[in-house]
């Protein structure tokens, strides 16, 4: 999925996430494709964090925060599109197609 910002500056975003388990998952659950993209998967791991931020508030408003600077999408219309549910299930799914996540997108 198309990022607006740089690898590097998505990296500064995501390292605003104050929550071990969100740092540890970071470098696992989030990857940038060679041409620049992140993958659906990860797309999907950000978003749940920024569903619930694992019972933390402010991990919940980093990522909210992140993923919205990220990606140039707000974050209140996503989670209108994307049930938290469908997004729990596949985001363990590394080859998961962008197409899959881009159509739950559309208005």
């Amino acid at each position: 999925m198309k990022m607006i910002v740089t690898p590097r500056r998505a990296q500064v975003f995501l390292g605003y996430i104050h929550h071990q388990v969100a740092q540890n998952g970071i470098e696992t659950h989030c990857r940038i494709q060679p041409d620049g993209e992140a993958t659906a998967a990860s797309v999907l791991w950000l978003f749940c964090w920024a569903m619930t931020g694992m019972n933390s508030e402010p991990a919940r408003d980093a990522a909210v925060e992140a993923f919205e600077k990220i990606f140039g999408l707000r974050f209140a219309d996503v989670k209108r599109r994307i049930p938290h549910e469908w997004a729990q299930e596949k985001r363990g799914v590394p080859d998961l197609p962008d197409d899959e996540v881009l159509r739950r997108l559309q208005p």
